[in-house]
């Protein structure tokens, strides 16, 4: 426990002196490429993880070191690069959405990882499937225009698409009160209507004055 602490302790430490060098570097070589060499320096050291001996702690420490230096400077300039691309007005809403995913993505990694090393028996390879999402990263970025930014009609068309949505679904829910409506009238059976009353004949009607005059 004290050497996971100490570990712990000095990634912390290193990835603030990581977050400044990567945007240092990122005004001279670009945060594009900044992001590309931290992706690739965490896919290095976590793939070289798995070579490292049991019970000793200094190459833990020169490993959390360098994963550090990687952690701050990929977190530091991912933020900045997705904000710079957002909508005016819109900033807090997606930096919401990217804080979300980031909790989410607390979650994910730890769930792998205990499902690649309970299936096949060795924690050690579990780091090679985790690092391979930084390759995905770095194919994705690879088509992302970093000087583009959401434009103010696209932000107008998704609105508008998302207020009629909602519209069909509105209009959805009040139609189904009606058509059940409908439906009950119809299975109602309607009351049998009395029998017409019967009118008395001339016959019956001569009948009984002539009883009235006896």
């Amino acid at each position: 426990q004290t050497q996971v602490l100490i570990v712990f302790l000095v990634v912390q430490f290193v990835a603030y002196f990581g977050a400044k060098l990567a945007g240092n570097l990122a005004t001279k070589i670009g945060q594009k490429n900044v992001l590309y060499y931290t992706m690739f320096l965490l896919f290095l050291v976590g793939n070289a993880a798995y070579f490292v001996p049991e019970k000793q702690l200094i190459p833990v420490i020169v490993m959390g070191i360098v994963t550090a230096m990687g952690m701050g400077g990929l977190q530091s300039v991912s933020r900045s690069v997705y904000a710079a691309m957002l909508p005016k007005g819109a900033e807090g809403e997606f930096m919401g959405f990217f804080s979300v995913l980031s909790r989410f993505s607390a979650i994910w990694g730890p769930l792998i990882y205990a499902y690649v090393s309970a299936s096949t028996g060795n924690p050690r390879l579990s780091l090679p499937v985790i690092t391979s999402f930084f390759l995905i990263g770095y194919l994705l970025l690879r088509n992302v225009d970093m000087d583009k930014r959401i434009s103010e009609e696209e932000e107008e068309e998704a609105v508008e698409t998302e207020e009629t949505v909602k519209a069909e679904e509105a209009a959805k829910t009040k139609e189904q009160p009606k058509s059940v409506k409908a439906e009950v009238k119809k299975e109602t059976p309607k009351a049998p209507e009395p029998p017409p009353e019967k009118k008395p004949t001339v016959e019956a009607v001569g009948v009984t004055q002539e009883a009235q005059t006896q």
